[in-house]
């Protein structure tokens, strides 16, 4: 069967992709080109990280990943506090940790304020006569 183009006419498609062996850079391009979260993998294990008062990097970065893969997290708390320590599906107060993905998995860190960190401020002397 042969199809018939017509310039003048719209066609409305629909891509539903098959997410089945996509990888965690073809995730990244899709949400930063606007699709909505990341859809669910069978094959792969997405990895949800939260915190206040700081902030928690993966390397590699992205969220998802193969089953197996070895993840490093840190985290970095905002000026004038001190990470506390891990919840979720990771435990202690190091910074950082390594997870391996054998599942999905969610962890948060806690800051507190820190007792060490004092308001910065900067002091202005004059000198008269250049002395």
């Amino acid at each position: 069967m042969e199809a018939t183009y017509y310039p003048d006419s719209f066609r409305n498609l629909e891509i539903a992709p098959d997410w089945t062996y996509a990888d965690a850079a073809v995730l990244k391009e899709y949400t930063d080109l606007g699709g909505e979260g990341i859809p669910e993998c069978e094959n792969m294990f997405t990895l949800k990280t939260g915190g206040t008062h700081g902030s928690v990097t993966l390397n590699p970065s992205g969220g998802l990943y193969n089953p197996g893969t070895a993840v490093i997290i840190t985290a970095s708390p905002d000026f004038g506090y001190a990470f506390a320590n891990w919840s979720g599906d990771l435990s202690g107060s190091a910074s950082p940790m390594t997870v391996t993905m054998d599942g999905k998995k969610s962890v948060s860190a806690s800051f507190e304020v820190s007792a060490g960190d004092g308001v910065p401020w900067i002091e202005t002397f004059t000198q008269n006569n250049g002395t």
